[in-house]
Order: structure tokens, then sequence, then C-alpha cells
């Protein structure tokens, strides 16, 4: 589903499921923010700024193949923890050797 914004910016609604640490880590990135004089912000704009930072870092052209033939295709939680893990360990990867390149 799309949503129009005021600046003709489209939005997409997804679902997104994510572990309760992470979701603390998101409240709590809000209130901090919200501590230091700033406004409470949304868990979506969060997450929007996030994948935006990225995007801006060119960080998928670091990315290896993320392949595992016998739980490529699953969606049992495991499999999904075990390619989420090394998604997870490329990008940081990727985000030192661009940090170093600075």
């Amino acid at each position: 589903m799309i949503y129009s914004l005021m600046n003709n910016n489209a939005l997409e609604r997804m679902s997104l499921t994510i572990p309760t640490d992470l979701a603390d880590w998101l409240y709590n990135a809000a209130r901090t923010i919200k501590s230091r004089g700033g406004y409470r912000l949304p868990n979506t704009l969060i997450i929007r700024a996030c994948i935006r930072t990225l995007k801006n870092l060119d960080i998928q052209n670091h990315f290896g193949a993320i392949k595992d033939e016998k739980k490529r295709g699953l969606a049992n939680t495991e499999a999904n923890e075990d390619l989420e893990a090394i998604l997870v360990d490329q990008m940081t990867k990727a985000l030192k050797i661009i940090h170093k390149r600075k």
C-alpha cells in the first residue's frame, strides 16, 4: 500500500517484526533525543533514517554473496537468525571499510 505525502514522496506501508531488544533500543534512542532537548521521534522515522544512512554510504557494494543452500528459502526462525547474523557481520565490516577511507 502506497501513501502519498505533502512533498510528493510516496511511502510504502510494510510490516516489520523485530526482536524486543531492538524495539527497546528504538524506544531508548527516541527518549535520549527527547531528553537532550529534541522531540520524541517516532520509531518509523528512526528506522527510515538508519536505512537512508546505509543507502547514502552505498554499503550494498561491500556485501558478499549470502548463500547457505540448506537454509535458503526456509522461513524458520533459526535460519533467519543465521542469515541476519551474516548480514550484520557484512554490514559492520563494510562500515569499518568506509569509515577508514574518511
